[in-house]
């Protein structure tokens, strides 16, 4: 839990890569449905949140969806887990890690 209140429902960053900017939008979750992000964000961003606590690494229309489960408490088969996102050049690399620091997939974009 966070020792502090975040008032904003979601935040977007500009990553730089070597072909242009790639934009981050980050949110809980629970707020903003596929259909509308879908409708909303310019395709090749990539769509963090939580709410689930359920892994999630994939594309639709245009979008990347990265929910990187929960560490304390998950909701799917891949138990407790963690996720990081490196940019490098002109791709995104998306990873998917138990708490032990095995990786259990990885994606790039």
């Amino acid at each position: 839990m966070l020792a502090f209140h975040c008032l904003a429902s979601y935040t977007t960053l500009a990553l730089p890569t070597t072909e242009g900017i790639r934009r981050l939008f980050i949110h809980h979750g629970h707020l903003y449905s596929r259909e509308e992000l879908k409708d909303w964000l310019t395709k090749g961003t990539i769509v963090i949140s939580g709410h689930t606590h359920v892994t999630v690494m994939e594309e639709e229309a245009g979008l990347f969806y990265f929910n990187p489960g929960s560490i304390s408490l998950p909701k799917c088969s891949d138990g407790n887990t963690c996720g990081i996102l490196e940019v490098k050049n002109e791709s995104v690399k998306m990873s998917l890690y138990t708490i032990e620091g095995k990786l259990i997939r990885e994606s790039v974009f």
